[in-house]
């Protein structure tokens, strides 16, 4: 299959959601994190193309970096849901991508929601030693999704990978403290986590097991 042969379902100023052709049991839902500027051009794709390999797969890039506070999320979330064929949904992503596809995993119904380095939070209140991505973060006009600790679905299972350092743990701490979620972190990683598994060959088994099974293999780490 072409990953990359993706077709535009919908797009406006803040949003684009995009689809593959795969069929399967389970519909994954792939959230973009803020991506890179290459020659001074910020660039952001559709991440985790490889899911595809598991079956459909939607891929939602929040065009202005801005954490899901500038989406309507219900809108967001019929659309994926009228894409979803009533199939069971999981939700992945990378730093905003994984803040975004917890904060969405209620909407969503998702049953199970993987993040790799997500943020707890992007408000200064409540991370004041949060000081990545100023950039976007100065030009979101109002916070509504102040932290994730209202998005967690009982009937979900979170996956949740860290890096280990002190900046990571900003962040991780706060998850931590969340009953029935899985949380690890990994020792000598920071925030490339989902590069440091892809490098070492263990980003689709690592998925392909936490859809499978109830219980996660992390004996790699």
């Amino acid at each position: 299959m072409d990953y990359q042969k993706l077709e535009t379902v919908y797009e406006d100023a803040e949003c684009q959601i995009l689809s593959s052709t795969g069929e399967g049991d389970l519909v994954l839902v792939s959230f973009t994190g803020i991506g890179h500027a290459l020659g001074g051009i910020d660039v952001q794709k559709s991440e985790f193309l490889s899911a595809c390999r598991f079956g459909k797969t939607i891929f939602v890039i929040d065009k202005n970096r801005s954490w899901g506070n500038n989406l309507d999320v219900e809108f967001i979330s019929e659309i994926i849901l009228g894409l979803s064929n009533n199939k069971p949904i999981v939700t992945l992503g990378n730093s905003m991508g994984g803040f975004l596809c917890i904060l969405f995993s209620k909407y969503l119904s998702a049953k199970v929601s993987l993040a790799f380095a997500p943020q707890w939070s992007i408000s200064s209140a409540i991370v004041p030693s949060e000081k990545r991505w100023l950039k976007y973060r100065k030009k979101i006009k109002k916070i509504k999704h102040v932290d994730l600790k209202n998005s967690f679905d009982p009937c979900c299972k979170y996956v949740i990978f860290f890096g280990d350092n002190e900046v990571e743990r900003v962040h991780s701490d706060f998850f931590e403290k969340v009953d029935s979620i899985s949380v690890t972190k990994i020792e000598g990683v920071a925030h490339d986590v989902a590069s440091h598994l892809k490098k070492i060959g263990m980003l689709n088994s690592l998925i392909e097991n936490s859809l499978a099974s109830d219980s996660i293999d992390i004996s790699f780490v």
